[in-house]
């Protein structure tokens, strides 16, 4: 879980205005409110598809099939 706030404050620097994490790694992380976190993709199917020109970058495990966030836009 140590990598997982490692990204998070990698984040927390960014430009990035909206930001999306999934995963019970991530919740457990400390973050602002820049950032998002939700357990799975279908919780967070109303702000994805609210974004418009977005930036992705999709890191996770086979086990989460994050790949279904492309199939939202």
């Amino acid at each position: 879980m140590r990598e997982h706030q490692e990204i998070i404050d990698l984040l927390e620097q960014s430009n990035s205005e909206t930001i999306i994490v999934f995963g019970d790694h991530f919740s457990k992380t400390k973050f602002s409110d820049k950032i998002n976190s939700f357990k799975s993709t279908e919780e967070a199917k109303d702000i994805i598809t609210s974004i418009q020109d977005a930036k992705i970058l999709i890191k996770g495990s086979r086990g989460m099939k994050l790949e279904k966030i492309l199939d939202l836009f």
